[in-house]
């Protein structure tokens, strides 16, 4: 385990906190890093970490900017864990409300939850009840079995949502995803 930490600090090594990006726009893709066997034997994980830490505020600009028209909407919502900075820095960028989407759980009642397969098992999201037109934001899109369930658990309780945007999407997997709303991401791996 050693040996792998020491390979992905080698791989990339960061540039300080207070160093801004400079030049044209970064290459997205290249910052982010594959972890193999994780979590389970056969996957191939893709971490997030070293884009969030070398050029945040830029990705962010980029999910903004595929949404495009943002006037109509009210709330973003966040799908645990790691569509949650995503969603967080959306939402301040626009002004509008912040929801979490998180594990059963993880949230004090009331809520309102729906179950859902992953790639590698199923799960259950939750919610708390709210009202407005809602944008959810995930990391990766990959079979779609969380984004549906996150449509469902938003709809159910009360919200509106109009579509949805993800870090990247998994173009080596079909993807089951509601009809009725629109999806986007900024990434295709």
């Amino acid at each position: 385990m050693t040996d792998l930490i020491q390979h992905l600090i080698n791989q990339r090594k960061p540039k300080a906190m207070t160093e801004p990006m400079t030049g044209s726009k970064p290459n997205f893709a290249e910052l982010l890093a594959t972890i193999p066997d994780f979590p389970k034997p056969g996957i191939s994980f893709k971490d997030i970490s070293p884009l969030l830490l070398q050029a945040f505020p830029e990705f962010i600009d980029e999910m903004s900017e595929a949404v495009g028209d943002w006037s109509n909407v009210d709330v973003v919502a966040g799908i645990e864990a790691r569509g949650f900075p995503f969603a967080a820095a959306l939402a301040y960028k626009h002004k509008i409300g912040f929801v979490m989407l998180r594990k059963a759980g993880k949230l004090p009642p009331p809520t309102v939850t729906a179950s859902y397969d992953l790639e590698y098992g199923s799960a259950e999201l939750e919610v708390k009840q709210g009202s407005g037109r809602m944008i959810i934001v995930d990391d990766v899109l990959a079979t779609g079995g969380t984004m549906g369930a996150a449509f469902d658990v938003c709809t159910k309780a009360g919200y509106q949502p109009l579509g949805s945007i993800s870090a990247m999407r998994l173009s080596f997997l079909e993807q089951k995803l509601p009809s009725q709303f629109w999806h986007k991401w900024v990434l295709e791996i």
